[in-house]
């Protein structure tokens, strides 16, 4: 398995060499929910600057993920409403 799938197989697995940021932080939370974007072009930023945008997201970690961009942060606290909610938001890139 590789690509996508298989970035995030790796990061859900609890035994794993620490590489990343990401590692290191899962071993204090929990994945609660993946959702994949299918897109012709990296819309990360895009995407971080929607979900930075809603009400009640704040950015917990500066420059965490973002060392490649002039975003504040990939790493966005929502609250637990905000996140469930999120399941179903369209994306549309």
């Amino acid at each position: 398995m590789g690509g996508i799938e298989g970035r995030v197989a790796r990061h859900l697995r609890r035994r794993k060499k620490l590489r990343w940021h990401i590692d290191y932080l899962l071993q204090h939370a929990s994945v609660v929910g993946v959702r994949e974007v299918e897109a012709g072009e990296r819309v990360e930023c895009r995407l971080n600057e929607e979900v930075l945008s809603l009400p009640g997201a704040r950015v917990i970690a500066p420059g965490f993920g973002s060392s490649d961009c002039s975003c504040p942060s990939h790493l966005v606290y929502l609250g637990e409403e905000l996140c469930i909610g999120l399941t179903s938001w369209p994306f549309r890139f």
